[in-house]
């Protein structure tokens, strides 16, 4: 993800515009960059959910009313 930012960044040439354009190049910039960073990210979270829900240690398993403390053992 940060080759693709980077590449980019020397694409559009940001580091050569001249002062007064520099806010202007770095909003292009993100307009490109964010909707790549969405799409990976959104990947990753999808393929990190599936493996956790291969793996029956990593599963999300719900309390119980019994694993709870209740307020009349204070």
């Amino acid at each position: 993800m940060g080759f693709a930012f980077g590449y980019i960044f020397g694409l559009l040439d940001v580091e050569d515009e001249k002062f007064s354009h520099i806010k202007i190049a770095l909003m292009k910039e993100e307009s490109l960059c964010y909707p790549i960073g969405a799409v990976v990210g959104g990947v990753a979270s999808s393929l990190n959910q599936h493996w956790r829900d291969e793996q029956p240690e990593y599963q999300f398993n719900p309390l119980n009313d019994t694993d709870l403390l209740d307020d009349e053992d204070f």
